[in-house]
């Protein structure tokens, strides 16, 4: 596993150098569509229908204007948050930080619980990162490092990961 080259103390803020966030063409390309035709439908039609697209555009651009790249696949990140009970955070981390393999049990996720486990997952596979949090009155902490996989043992995490999530 590796830490090095990380630049927070949270995955969820995660500064790794072979991530680059970059623009969301398909969010921009959809918000501009929205505002043009809010401008056509003011001039043309209703001016409450283009004022009403007009806005639409604008928040769908603000909601996602740009997407995490991991820059040698080029492929995007996916963010996920998991939730474990907190009897079972210290063997999560564990199992995690051993060796993963197609015979590693997987672990039950829930729908709430007093562990979060945040992980980043290239769509290909080839990066991922993870870091665990333990609640505590009115946030989730952070009880170990960022860490960091490429290569084989990311896919190998990435299929824990999707194995845990199926269960």
């Amino acid at each position: 596993m590796n830490t090095d080259n990380i630049t927070t103390n949270d995955v969820r803020e995660i500064s790794h150098p072979q991530i680059a966030k970059r623009a969301n063409i398909t969010t921009i390309t959809s918000s501009l569509l929205l505002i043009l035709a809010g401008i056509l439908a003011v001039i043309l039609w209703s001016g409450v229908a283009g004022v009403i697209l007009i806005i639409a555009g604008a928040i769908v651009y603000i909601i996602k204007p740009k997407t995490e790249i991991y820059e040698p696949t080029g492929c995007h990140i996916e963010r996920k948050s998991y939730f474990l009970s907190s009897e079972k955070s210290e063997i999560t981390r564990k199992i995690l930080e051993g060796e993963l393999n197609d015979s590693t049990e997987p672990v039950q996720f829930l729908q709430q619980g007093g562990t979060r486990l945040d992980v980043l997952i290239s769509k290909d596979r080839d990066f991922a990162a993870w870091q665990v949090f333990h609640f505590v009155p009115h946030k989730y902490v952070p009880v170990s490092k960022v860490y960091t996989l490429t290569g084989p043992p990311a896919v190998q995490f990435a299929r824990f990961i999707k194995r845990s999530d199926k269960g």
